[in-house]
């Protein structure tokens, strides 16, 4: 395991942050993952949930405005829980990362902006642990470490 890689150990110096959530039932999932002819916005739909990408990279934003539309709720994060927020995406020493048991579906993704620029895109799972971060050049593998997504979890859902 890494150590964190300088005395600023977080992902993202950020002003803004926004959290889109879906809610999808296991059988609209089926539906979607084995529709014999999906339009093009079940592909991007299934792209987002189902796969690391997109982004591939923090220049990989143009999904972002569709999220509305495939039905993601928006939601701004007061900044009083940014704190909060840094001490969960930092790097971390840690030997307890939380290994993920199932298929991801990212019904959570984050968006970071600092000075209304996209800075960084975390996908989330918290049903199996899964997670795609992008737009940090820190070491993001101990993310998923015990407690991690249950605590961003109870965050940005209550």
């Amino acid at each position: 395991m890494q150590k964190p890689s300088n005395n600023n150990p977080y992902y993202f110096n950020f002003n803004a942050l926004v959290h889109y959530q879906i809610k999808i039932d296991d059988a609209a999932l089926e539906d979607l993952e084995f529709k014999k002819t999906p339009s093009h916005s079940d592909v991007l739909l299934s792209n987002i949930l189902f796969k690391n990408h997109p982004p591939q990279n923090i220049k990989d934003i143009a999904f972002i405005e569709s999220l509305n539309q495939l039905g993601f709720q928006k939601k701004e994060i007061a900044h009083k829980h940014f704190d909060t927020i840094n001490e969960l995406f930092k790097e971390q020493d840690s030997q307890n990362i939380e290994e993920p048991y199932c298929g991801a579906v990212y019904r959570d993704v984050l968006i970071f902006y600092k000075e209304n620029k996209i800075i960084g895109i975390a996908k989330l799972c918290f049903s199996c642990g899964h997670f795609s971060i992008v737009g940090t050049k820190k070491d993001t593998s101990n993310f998923s470490t015990t407690g991690t997504l249950k605590k961003l979890q109870q965050l940005l859902h209550n």
